[in-house]
């Protein structure tokens, strides 16, 4: 059996990633309202514990993982690290008396619980009491319902979560109602900054992104202006460096470590380091994603193995697929400055070309949206079982890079 799995992070009122949510099927097909929720939650675990690991798959983050009635009364949680993960109730879950029962034995032992899509009901008073957290289907419930409960809720000290929070002014208003924590694409779409133009320090950024993204650059050129930025120096010889690599020998010189991991890696790693020059608000998650989006890109183009989808321009897409929110620009403003491919052009402002269904492919996935990711993956002939290892690698490729170069 294939176990497809994604995550979806979970931001403090920082922006700060501080959790994963993990999404999870057993296969394309079971992607259906119909799935058993007992098999779901037990692949899930089995997926994040056995196969992934759960380092690999929350990057050391706790994980929030669903759990039906049926695993609660089993004991299910208790195999697992109570560090790692948050229990996940249902909102389906009936608050019976066998399971307040567990769940106060949960609580005893240390583990945390979240109550999922939560819309009060006196039966549910017994798990508010033993909650950790509390979450609000941000879309789903009217915003005075909400209101009614978050300052109680806040003074028995609960942690208030607002997931679906899908755009810029519903994380405004959340973040103005008090919610603590925040679950959903807001991130990723952008405020545009009307009748600006873009900072000149961006502007020089964006140049520097360019010229090393140009498919005709050359190492002794890209070297030479990576060291002219002693900040970007600094930031790559301090990856090249680290345990990643586990080297012997120092490497003291941009020459040495491009010699060291190649022409392309050192484009990729020198724009990343630039991307992260660039502040916002939004800076981490929006990087973050772009970055496990442009591995994740890269890596599937080594997948479908056609000259029509070069892994070396799928990552350059991928890493830039944010940028209008990461600024606060229209794109096509933001591509004056960038002289990208037509084919990256025409992924972005047309949502067409070669390139443009695996940027859709990896919403998709990311979205865990499974029968529209297997229907593109099968015309993109990508055997179904790799694509979960793909986004893995990516997420692994992420974390491990933002580690070195923080």
């Amino acid at each position: 059996m294939e176990i497809f799995t994604a995550r979806q992070p979970i931001f403090n009122r920082n922006l700060e990633t501080i959790a994963y949510e993990i999404l999870f099927r057993s296969s394309y097909e079971n992607a259906m309202p119909e799935i058993d929720g007992d098999k779901a939650s037990s692949h899930v675990l089995t997926s994040t514990y056995l196969n992934f690991g759960i380092e690999d798959l929350a990057g050391g983050k706790n994980a929030f993982i669903n759990f039906t009635e049926n695993l609660i009364l089993r004991q299910i949680p208790l195999i697992f690290p109570k560090e790692s993960i948050v229990v996940e109730i249902l909102e389906n879950v009936p608050p019976t008396k066998q399971l307040i029962e567990e769940c106060t034995s949960l609580k005893k032992d240390g583990y945390k619980i979240a109550l999922d899509d939560f819309i009060y009901r006196p039966a549910l008073a017994p798990l508010v009491e033993l909650a950790d957290i509390i979450k609000f289907d941000f879309r789903q419930t009217p915003a005075d319902q909400i209101s009614d409960f978050i300052l109680r809720l806040k003074k028995e000290g609960k942690t208030i979560l607002a997931e679906k929070v899908e755009t810029e002014a519903e994380f405004n208003k959340a973040f103005d109602m008090g919610f603590d924590l925040f679950q959903g694409y807001f991130f990723c779409v952008p405020e545009i900054i009307k009748g600006q133009d873009i900072p000149a320090n961006k502007v020089q950024l964006l140049h520097i992104i360019a010229e090393i993204n140009k498919p005709d650059a050359e190492m002794h050129k890209i070297a030479e202006l990576i060291q002219h930025d002693v900040g970007l120096s600094y930031k790559i010889l301090r990856y090249i460096n680290s345990a990643y690599y586990r080297r012997l020998e120092k490497i003291s010189s941009i020459k040495d470590a491009a010699v060291l991991i190649g022409l392309e890696e050192l484009k990729k790693l020198a724009s990343l380091v630039v991307l992260t020059q660039i502040e916002s608000k939004k800076q981490n998650a929006l990087l973050k994603n772009s970055s496990v989006r442009a591995k994740f890109c890269e890596l599937i183009g080594y997948e479908i193995n056609n000259p029509k989808f070069p892994p070396n321009s799928l990552f350059t897409m991928g890493l830039f697929s944010h940028i209008d929110a990461l600024l606060g620009y229209p794109m096509d403003k933001i591509l004056i400055e960038l002289p990208l491919t037509d084919e990256i052009k025409k992924a972005y402002l047309e949502k067409r070309g070669p390139l443009f269904p695996v940027l859709v492919l990896v919403s998709l996935y990311e979205q865990a949206k499974w029968l529209q990711t297997a229907e593109l993956t099968e015309k993109l002939r990508i055997k179904e079982g790799r694509l979960p290892e793909i986004y893995i690698e990516a997420c692994k490729w992420t974390d491990e890079s933002f580690r070195n170069l923080g």
